[in-house]
């Protein structure tokens, strides 16, 4: 039994599943799913063209063992295009972290359908590096 906190169950969106690898149940695929299709928001929403590029590919949580806490992983893909670019072809950091904090919060809530705790969270600080920027 996979649980999702009543705060989200009348307002999530129908989503595909088909395509998202991984061994968590489809429950929980679809709810990691169709959780972060809602908090990225409709037309005219800060960033939901940008976000509608965002695939989950996959999904997956372990449950606790003698040595491990429980853990979640999520994975996504993403096409860079014109519109997340700056003037140099180059994925505008800005947009970088828009991608970033929405992707890692999913994991938190993979996590949470396990261990039975609402997994919504929040980015409080990131610090991303660049070795070379995604470019078009």
């Amino acid at each position: 039994m996979v649980y999702i906190s009543e705060n989200y169950q009348d307002r999530l969106p129908e989503v595909d599943i088909t395509n998202i690898q991984g061994n968590a149940p489809d429950d929980a695929k679809r709810f990691v799913w169709s959780l972060f299709r809602l908090c990225l928001g409709g037309p005219g929403w800060f960033g939901s063209s940008i976000g509608e590029h965002i695939e989950c590919v996959e999904v997956n949580i372990w449950e606790e063992t003698a040595s491990e806490p429980p853990k979640a992983q999520t994975v996504f893909e993403v096409e860079v295009t014109k519109d997340m670019c700056n003037c140099f072809r180059v994925l505008h950091g800005a947009c970088a972290a828009y991608l970033i904090d929405h992707c890692s919060m999913s994991s938190t809530v993979a996590l949470g359908t396990l261990v039975g705790k609402d997994g919504m969270g929040l980015s409080q600080n990131m610090n991303i590096t660049w070795h070379e920027g995604p470019t078009m």
